[in-house]
């Protein structure tokens, strides 16, 4: 871990430290910025899953991009640009936002091609 990648770790809160580990031990050839990424995923899903009372349906493409954005911020929040995976997610959020204005619900290859990108 460079030093910048301990600073960006030391900013995490004591559970998302817990996630970050998880992950790393989970996945030990991701780099810093594939987990950073898949932490604050997962601390925006946790997030929006316990405002909508367990009543949230994954696949409503507002919710995916309330994820895509809350993601986003918790990255920016701690100060953290990874180029790459904004503009990737940048992208879904836009293609997301584009169809639920169409009413097209075929989201998942799309965002799904994303997030592998984003993961692999």
């Amino acid at each position: 871990m460079t030093l910048q990648e301990k600073e960006e770790y030391n900013k995490l809160t004591k559970e998302s430290k817990e996630d970050y580990d998880y992950q790393k031990r989970k996945h030990p050839e991701w780099n810093h910025n594939q987990i950073m990424a898949r932490v604050s995923f997962e601390t925006t899903i946790t997030e929006t899953i316990g405002k909508g009372g367990g009543n949230v349906n994954p696949k409503d493409p507002k919710v995916l991009v309330k994820i895509l954005e809350g993601g986003k911020r918790f990255l920016e929040r701690l100060g953290i640009n990874i180029g790459e995976v904004m503009r990737a997610i940048n992208m879904a959020i836009n293609s997301l936002k584009g169809l639920i204005s169409t009413g097209i619900k075929y989201i998942g290859d799309t965002l799904s091609g994303i997030l592998d990108w984003i993961f692999d």
